[in-house]
């Protein structure tokens, strides 16, 4: 793999002197192909050892391979393909209930009342009936439906925001995606503080409320969900006891901004099978998810946050990167980020998203 990195390395610079050097003879439209064969090369080299390293465990957090990344999201500027979106959008929509503008969130249009729903998570029981509370709380057509945007920004967890001066290209965006409640208030230069949809996983009123239980508990809740606006997607039909939990979170919740509203779990399982016939793992991250719903619905997509290892190259040294942007929680191994981060950095160079490296420039 160094000698992987050396290549890289190598035909960036070298491509660079040797144009310098002879700008007397060479004419404009030569240094540009020039420039457009060496990255060519460049790309080639990596998409295909990246189609290799996914397969190869152990390698992907070595220092050879985050100076390969560090290259690649710093040097390699992508612009993006709308033939390569378009395709990747018609193959998702080729999947029954995939399609986000429909079935993305649950709606009296998509679930009539009394409709049988399976969770899409194992557990003891394997069902949930639409009963008339839950129906009557459903908006009557997707938010989402007849939706488009020209930029989105996506938003993930990781320790790569800190001190990244990313939230002004955050905000930037015109809709903006968050995962699970990460807070905003107090992160702005790094995470910015613009909200349109934010996910919220029920679990956490057990591991962040204490189940709600107390006066205090259900203010805080209230508090930090308050840091954030449009809608507030709640997976209530993830497993058996998601939808009790949702009930509770609903009873306890005192705002109309942002409107909670519920995921469709056969959306879930249309998304999980496209994926993981593109070898990605049974269970996706919350983040990876709502990357093809934001594919679908976003002319660009920029992803903020994503990065799953524990280190980073800075300057030729090995930086330690912490596992949330906001805490100092320890790495969780529940998902495959690295296999998902794979994916990602595939269809960055294919030109259907833009993975920012760790800093932002500020305008």
């Amino acid at each position: 793999m160094s000698s992987l990195c050396c290549i890289i390395h190598n035909v960036y610079h070298s491509s660079h002197k040797l144009i310098k050097m002879s700008s007397k003879i060479w004419t404009g439209k030569f240094k540009i192909f020039v420039i457009i064969a060496m990255l060519a090369v460049s790309l080639t080299i990596l998409y295909y050892y990246l189609q290799e390293l996914s397969y190869r465990p152990g390698l992907e957090e070595s220092r050879d391979a985050l100076f390969i990344y560090h290259e690649v999201l710093n040097q390699v500027q992508r612009n993006f393909s709308k033939d390569a979106i378009t395709q990747l959008r018609n193959e998702i929509l080729q999947f029954e209930m995939a399609d986000s503008e429909r079935y993305f969130i649950l709606s009296q249009e998509n679930t009539p009342l009394h409709t049988k729903l399976s969770y899409y998570l194992p557990g003891l029981s394997r069902s949930s009936i639409i009963d008339d509370t839950i129906w009557s709380s459903l908006p009557k057509v997707s938010p989402f439906a007849g939706k488009h945007f020209q930029r989105c920004s996506l938003v993930g967890n990781g320790g790569i925001l800190r001190n990244s001066s990313c939230g002004q290209q955050i905000d930037a965006a015109d809709f903006v995606f968050r995962c699970n409640l990460a807070p905003v208030k107090m992160f702005q230069e790094d995470a910015g503080s613009k909200t349109n949809f934010t996910t919220m996983n029920p679990t956490i009123i057990n591991t962040r409320y204490n189940n709600l239980d107390d006066m205090f508990d259900i203010i805080e809740m209230n508090s930090d969900i308050g840091e954030h606006h449009g809608l507030l997607w709640v997976p209530c039909l993830a497993y058996s006891g998601s939808d009790t939990l949702c009930k509770k979170i609903r009873a306890k919740y005192d705002r109309t901004d942002p409107v909670m509203v519920i995921g469709h779990p056969d959306h879930y399982r249309s998304i999980k099978t496209f994926w993981k016939k593109r070898d990605q793992s049974n269970r996706l991250s919350t983040g990876f998810y709502l990357l093809s719903t934001a594919i679908q619905l976003c002319d660009e997509v920029h992803l903020f946050g994503f990065w799953p290892f524990d280190g980073i190259v800075e300057e030729n040294q090995l930086e330690k990167v912490p596992y949330h942007y906001y805490d100092d929680l320890e790495r969780s191994n529940f998902h495959t980020f690295s296999r998902e981060f794979h994916s990602l950095l595939k269809l960055h160079l294919q030109g259907v998203l833009s993975l920012h490296p760790h800093h932002c420039h500020r305008n």
